[in-house]
């Protein structure tokens, strides 16, 4: 339901996602076929989210540490 004040191009979509949508504007996320999100409530078992995401995060600070000078 994004309504832009400005035309929505190729050239400044990057902007649009980035200035003009919120969090609040998304509704339904489909990922690989499968809902995780219908109308604003999470499908997914948040915890096992979570929990990959800290693995991943201390997973790119181990290899961005391997890259430091």
């Amino acid at each position: 339901d994004y309504r832009p004040p400005t035309p929505l191009s190729e050239d400044n979509l990057a902007g649009h996602l980035v200035y003009g949508m919120q969090a609040s504007d998304i509704r339904t996320v489909i990922i690989n076929g499968q809902v995780v999100m219908q109308d604003h409530s999470i499908e997914a078992d948040l915890e096992a989210v979570y929990a990959r995401a800290q693995a991943a995060a201390a997973d790119l600070w181990k290899h961005m540490e391997r890259l430091a000078p």
